[in-house]
């Protein structure tokens, strides 16, 4: 965890970027944004290195298998299919069950 605005102007601290994405298609109630560091220095205990190290002569180190890393990365999105699939279910069912008791023509006063 790193400090990246000041307290009293809320700017970026120089050498940090931030900004926005925009809006995500069908994700619009999702804020997100981008960060970047240019020659900002981060101390080494700030560092969340769970799964890479960073020596003090700077020398990056990935630890651990990176087949463990990218299936992180293929369950997650395996999670989203899913969560999309089961939404899509509801829609349709919500969508069957109106189509089905929904009123569509006016009867003529002559008909049944």
């Amino acid at each position: 965890m790193v400090p990246i605005r000041d307290r009293a102007t809320h700017k970026p601290f120089p050498g940090i970027e931030v900004g926005d994405l925009g809006g995500k298609l069908g994700l619009n109630t999702v804020d997100n944004g981008y960060l970047s560091f240019n020659q900002y220095r981060v101390p080494r205990i700030s560092l969340l290195n769970r799964f890479v190290t960073v020596s003090r002569e700077g020398e990056f180190e990935l630890q651990g298998d990176p087949r463990l890393l990218y299936q992180i990365m293929v369950i997650t999105r395996m999670m989203i299919i899913f969560a999309s699939g089961f939404a899509l279910y509801k829609a349709c069912a919500t969508a069957t069950r109106y189509a089905v008791c929904r009123r569509q023509f006016v009867a003529a006063k002559g008909d049944k």
